[in-house]
């Protein structure tokens, strides 16, 4: 089926970066409606990986596994693609109790998850947040009451007294960790500007690096990728505990996200000039970032990789 709603409005326009989460499911036997937003559906004509489709394949995917999505995929292409304006589409049925959204998302989830893209992008950027799904009111009025927290920058307090939100790094360690902020950079925003000079890389480089941490700093207590360096400072203060390792369907359907996006030619190109990192997540990666057994499924996992090394530089189509 063609991408529906707000997907089709701009599935051909370049200066819109469009990005979706979403239980997606087609089979035999069962269809999780409308049946649309597949990984494979990245934009066409010149705004092909402008379409961004996270699709969970399996039910119950919560507050870990969007953490997960966010920190590896989502926050550097939003970093990168240096947004004008943020829209979003303020979706609850994704959280745990809706009867119709099949996944598991918290009110602290939705929390976390609004700071890390705010912190992203900056707070130079103007947001709009736009109420949508949710079948469930009594959750609608927790996960917005969250989100609310979030806009106005306040601390989240659970009924849980343990759950303390992360505090950000001082600025002192993330201009000692990237450099001085430059208020004035503005030659990122539009879709076919790629920097040119050496001097735009690094700077392009710099600014990515440096709004992607602010984001994952906000994401720590629900997933932090065990290999990489850029988080290797833990936030002050307690951080949120996460209650289970990540769903390794959930990486799987992040890293088929994250193949689809690699191989259009804009992100080709951001990935080569190491402005955005977008590696694939190994399969057998928990959230505390001990490595597990791979057991059965470490021959097909191994195989996976290959394919993607194929894709990746042999030019070849997923």
């Amino acid at each position: 089926p063609p991408p529906l709603a707000s997907a089709d409005i701009f599935y051909d326009n370049e200066h819109v970066l469009f990005i979706s989460l979403h239980r997606f499911e087609v089979n035999l036997d069962h269809q999780f409606y409308p049946g649309t937003g597949r990984p494979s559906e990245v934009g066409s004509t010149r705004a092909k990986g402008m379409n961004l489709n996270v699709a969970w394949t399996e039910e119950g995917m919560g507050d870990e596994e969007h953490a997960a999505a966010l920190s590896e995929l989502i926050l550097p292409i939003m970093s990168a693609f240096h947004p004008d304006l943020f829209l979003i589409s303020a979706g609850f049925d994704a959280a745990e109790g809706d009867p119709v959204g099949d996944c598991s998302l918290t009110p602290r989830g939705y929390y976390a998850m609004t700071r890390a893209m705010l912190k992203t992008i900056g707070h130079d950027v103007p947001v709009l947040a736009v109420l949508e799904g949710g079948y469930n009111l009594k959750i609608i009025s927790e996960c917005m009451h969250a989100v609310a927290l979030a806009f106005l920058d306040e601390p989240f307090e659970p009924a849980l007294r343990d759950l303390i939100r992360a505090e950000s790094l001082p600025r002192e360690v993330l201009e000692e960790l990237f450099g001085p902020t430059d208020e004035d950079e503005d030659d990122a925003a539009a879709y076919d500007k790629l920097p040119k000079t050496t001097e735009q890389v690094e700077r392009r480089q710099t600014m990515v690096r440096r709004g992607t941490t602010f984001g994952r700093q906000e994401l720590l207590g629900f997933w932090k990728h065990p290999h990489r360096g850029d988080l290797d400072i833990e936030p002050r203060g307690r951080n949120v505990t996460a209650k289970r390792d990540l769903k390794l369907s959930a990486i799987r359907d992040i890293n088929e996200s994250m193949r689809y996006l690699r191989n259009c030619p804009f992100w080709r190109d951001m990935w080569s000039m190491n402005i955005v990192d977008l590696h694939d997540i190994p399969e057998v990666t928990t959230y505390s970032g001990d490595v597990t057994d791979g057991g059965d499924d470490g021959e097909r996992n191994s195989e996976r990789d290959v394919a993607a090394v194929q894709d990746m530089f042999g030019g070849m189509k997923i």
